[in-house]
């Protein structure tokens, strides 16, 4: 598979024109090595591991198989393979998660606060010091933005729900919940707000059903409040100081 894929770049790289079949090649070979390296990582983990067979697991397949399927009738097909790979991409975030130990999740969240609080800063950098409407943070578009710091706020807010006796990680969590709120609303995205609100709603069902603490979810409601009221201000004042410029 990384002979294929070396090859078909070649190729695509000394190719003068555009060259559709190349593309497929290159897309189907990148496929192919995803797979072989999720196979080769599930293997060689453990040999008692097994993927629980839940509706989780087997819906996703199923989309999977789906979405495989969709491609045949696609009229641009290296397009539509190209974009089904973060989705089998997503089968080793499944493995992860099945496979996860408890150091390495305490592990995974101290990275992901890092992310957290380094995002929210270049965000509020690019809106009060560059003066840059809806930032983009490190991508092109900001809709985009907004959604990557949806992604990593939703499992802070779950985690936010847990560690409620560890004052320490409970206080600088809570932080980064709302410096992500600021920055969220500072992109104007209504795609990413719609997706954040759904999220929540299916934490909150979550927490109540396993009965986690009332006061921790309207504490971390109160939270996120604060950093969209926040952001609110801030896109009040630039859009005031623009009509008076």
């Amino acid at each position: 598979m990384p002979v294929l894929f070396t090859a078909s770049l070649l190729v695509s790289l000394t190719s003068k024109t555009s060259n559709s079949l190349v593309l497929m090649l290159e897309n189907v070979s990148l496929i192919l090595l995803l797979l072989l390296i999720i196979y080769y990582l599930y293997s060689h983990y453990n040999k008692r591991t097994r993927l629980p067979l839940n509706y989780c697991t087997f819906f996703y397949l199923a989309f999977i198989v789906w979405a495989s399927f969709s491609v045949l009738w696609s009229s641009a097909q290296a397009t539509s393979l190209l974009t089904l790979m973060p989705f089998i991409g997503g089968l080793l975030a499944l493995v992860v998660a099945y496979t996860y130990s408890a150091e390495q999740t305490k592990i995974q969240m101290q990275l992901l606060l890092l992310l957290a609080f380094l995002l929210s800063i270049l965000t509020l950098y690019q809106a009060l010091i560059l003066k840059i409407n809806r930032p983009a943070g490190l991508f092109l578009d900001w809709n985009t933005h907004a959604a990557f710091l949806t992604m990593v706020l939703l499992p802070l807010c779950g985690q936010f729900l847990i560690v409620q006796k560890q004052q320490y990680n409970s206080l600088f969590m809570g932080i980064c919940c709302g410096l992500l709120c600021v920055a969220i609303n500072l992109t104007l995205s209504r795609g990413a707000f719609l997706s954040l609100l759904l999220g929540l709603i299916l934490i909150s069902t979550l927490a109540l059903r396993y009965k986690m603490s009332i006061a921790s979810l309207l504490k971390l409601y109160a939270i996120l409040a604060t950093g969209f009221l926040l952001g609110e201000w801030l896109n009040y004042c630039y859009f005031w100081a623009l009509s008076s410029a």
